[in-house]
């Protein structure tokens, strides 16, 4: 069994962080199985690629563009998660009909690897103690009342 830094997710589940893309954003990396539904594929549809990217900043990503409500993603792929690869094959770098080739070509099972953006909490600011702290005492009244009372 070979050891991993791991970190959990919302969800409990074990993910990886990849790498920090900003002083307040980590790349996230989810290790995804989905099963094909009839009546849903996979649940998803993607866009992107290196000849047409999906996002402004030119990114050739292949990203989840959306995600079937009750298909077999929802839950766990999310819209811009970005496919790194399809059952061990990288589709990093790939033009768009060879991501939907091998997406097509997986299955009846597909194991993914993504990419998701997450942001971090904001650094709190400093709270003002310039005003003197309250004191407040709560006691019971009696034992057969465990109602709480303010007393002065």
């Amino acid at each position: 069994n070979k050891t991993r830094s791991r970190l959990l997710s919302k969800t409990n589940r074990p993910l990886m962080l990849l790498s920090m893309a900003g002083p307040n954003v980590v790349w996230e990396s989810h290790n995804v199985r989905l099963l094909k539904a009839p009546t849903f594929g996979f649940g998803i549809a993607v866009s992107g690629g290196r000849d047409s990217p999906h996002f402004a900043s030119g990114d050739p990503s292949v990203a989840i563009s959306d995600v079937l409500k009750a298909g077999p993603a929802e839950g766990k792929l999310q819209i811009n998660d970005r496919i790194v690869s399809v059952n061990g094959i990288s589709l990093e770098n790939v033009d768009h009909n060879t991501a939907i080739g091998v997406l097509k070509d997986c299955g009846n099972a597909v194991n993914l690897v993504v990419r998701r953006k997450v942001l971090l909490p904001l650094p709190t600011t400093k709270v003002d103690r310039s005003s003197p702290p309250f004191k407040i005492t709560l006691c019971k009244k009696s034992k057969k009342d465990d109602q709480q009372h303010i007393c002065r």
